[in-house]
């Protein structure tokens, strides 16, 4: 069973974020290598746009180990994924001039095993799972009637005209910039 939170974050919102979940759960964020077999250390919580991708994952420090041996599992096609590894995947927003896309935490509780059978993770994971999204979420304003979370940084750039795409605007297309 998976959970997931939306949510619109500005680049001090994405800095805030990480210092109140690195504050007590032992935290590390994580990206794929090139060859999606290496998970790296990530310390730096906002991307460079356009350069670095968006998705990254959250994990406890001592899952590493893990980690690294189902991606590097020979003969067995484990992808970085919740489904697969003991990690919440975080997408982070995409911060644009115009309009800001919408990231999310998302988490899944069990593990997909050979022919569609389902294990649940260890419960000292779903339990630290559990709180990241507990303490994401307090950190947040939630909007009412909707499903989405922001930051004050966010929510401070949509006074001043920057869409919130998914509410404002749920086009896909929006370009970033106005022509003129």
């Amino acid at each position: 069973m998976g959970s997931q939170i939306n949510f619109f974050l500005g680049p001090n919102d994405l800095k805030s974020l990480r210092d109140s979940l690195d504050g007590s759960l032992d935290l590390v964020v994580l990206a794929l290598s090139g060859s999606q077999d290496t998970m790296l250390e990530v310390s730096n919580i906002i991307p460079d746009y356009g350069s670095e991708k968006l998705r990254v994952f959250l994990a406890r420090r001592e899952d590493l180990s893990e980690i690294r041996t189902r991606l590097a599992n020979p003969g067995q096609s484990f992808f970085a994924s919740t489904q697969h590894l003991p990690v919440i995947e975080f997408d982070r927003p995409y911060v644009g001039k115009i309009k800001i896309r919408a990231g999310r935490l998302y988490r899944s509780d069990d593990y997909w095993l050979e022919k569609g059978a389902r294990q649940s993770k260890p419960l000292e994971w779903i339990v630290w799972a559990k709180q990241v999204f507990l303490k994401t979420r307090k950190s947040l304003s939630k909007f009412d009637d909707t499903f989405y979370y922001a930051g004050e940084e966010a929510i401070a750039m949509r006074a001043t005209g920057v869409l919130f795409q998914q509410i404002d605007d749920p086009r896909e297309g929006v370009p970033d910039s106005i022509s003129s």
